[in-house]
């Protein structure tokens, strides 16, 4: 007889193994919280924050991600990180697509933060930041512009 042969599933072992991430500890441990970061000094937004802990030790990190990058996601590219100029890190998705994390550590003990994003939530970021008048559709418009150029200019280089 195995230690959790009397639980049903995963979520009933998470519910009643009386572990330190037990029930609602455990989901505040998995869970992100997000926010759209707000300006200094009455300025603009410069894009959100994501709180996340991290998988090596459980410390809570900020991840702050630029408009500039949540836009590149949005129209498919992937970004370059502005602190470290690295670019994101890409993972295929079986059946197509894929998911990007910012190439990131952890502040407390340097492992790898896994903050997964993909296209079509970067859209609904896009959205609520042209909503809330964060971001306009011309500064969008203008970064689109701008992927498309760099990436004209690449295959032209590659040819």
């Amino acid at each position: 007889m195995g230690l959790y042969d009397d639980f049903q599933n995963d979520q009933d072992v998470i519910d009643n193994a009386q572990g330190v991430l037990s029930g609602e500890g455990f989901k505040d441990f998995e869970t992100i919280q997000e926010k759209m970061t707000p300006g200094q000094n009455g300025g603009p937004s410069p894009g959100y924050t994501f709180s996340i802990h991290c998988i090596g030790c459980a410390n809570k990190n900020a991840i702050s991600v630029s408009w500039g990058e949540i836009v590149d996601l949005a129209a498919g590219t992937v970004p370059v990180d502005p602190d470290s100029r690295r670019p994101w890190i890409y993972t295929a998705v079986p059946g197509g697509g894929g998911k990007t994390t910012p190439p990131i550590a952890c502040g407390h003990c340097a492992k790898q933060i896994f903050l997964y994003m993909t296209p079509d939530q970067c859209h609904r970021y896009v959205r609520a930041g042209i909503q809330a008048g964060a971001i306009s559709e011309a500064q969008v418009a203008q970064r689109i512009q701008q992927i498309r150029q760099h990436q004209a200019a690449y295959q032209q280089q590659r040819r």
